[in-house]
């Protein structure tokens, strides 16, 4: 429907039910009352820019610019862009071209996670900060053969939500070897020396590998 405010774009489509705009703060305040008015819920997001819009130009032009020059190689796996949902051609000139205007064009998250689902990927696993994008796979893809995890949680123990990620994928049959994980945790390569006076303060520690001096 045709409104008077100017200089707002929808930035994201998150899920069906979620739309994410982006543009001046002024004019997003308008929007947020034109919603109001017509019981939709909305609220502002406390971000220092305004991403996936035409105002992103300049850093749209200086990002360019820097990756100019960086290799980009063929991938060795299927990669999907947000801006139209579809799978890429494995062209590593495309790759540069589709990130050098990523952040101009709107998140079609929605689109990609259809997308990716009717071509028969049923396991999405998120990696980052939160678990926010396994959310609205979950959202998107409600009724449908799928298993969304994400790989940590904006609260609770990063670790857990880690290795409950990597037993849940273990389980699913998405990973085989684990041994990965271990490698920077080696075994002593001799006994802990340790005082009689000290030995009260560490307990925990068995007599096998505790050596008196």
């Amino acid at each position: 429907k045709a409104h008077a405010v100017k200089q707002v774009w929808i930035a994201n489509y998150n899920s069906p039910a979620l739309t994410v705009l982006s543009g001046l703060r002024e004019n997003l305040t308008a929007a947020k009352q034109l919603l109001a008015k017509a019981s939709i819920k909305s609220r502002l997001i406390p971000i220092s820019g305004a991403p996936h819009c035409p105002l992103a130009l300049r850093a749209s032009n200086r990002f360019m610019h820097y990756i100019a020059e960086e290799p980009f190689n063929k991938s060795d796996c299927d990669l999907y862009s947000f801006l139209f949902g579809n799978k890429l051609a494995n062209d590593p000139a495309l790759y540069k071209k589709v990130l050098s205007v990523a952040c101009l064009k709107p998140v079609r998250f929605v689109a990609q996670i259809e997308k990716m689902h009717a071509e028969g990927v049923r396991t999405f696993v998120e990696i980052g900060p939160s678990d926010g994008l396994t959310m609205f796979v979950k959202r998107i893809l409600e009724g449908k053969p799928y298993k969304a995890i994400g790989t940590n949680r904006q609260n609770g123990d990063a670790n857990y939500h880690f290795l409950s990620a990597v037993a849940e994928l273990i389980k699913l049959g998405r990973i085989e070897n684990t041994s990965v994980l271990w490698d920077m945790y080696k075994a002593p390569s001799r006994p802990v020396a340790i005082s009689e006076a000290n030995r009260m303060e560490a307990p925990h520690l068995p007599d096998d590998i505790v050596s008196k001096e």
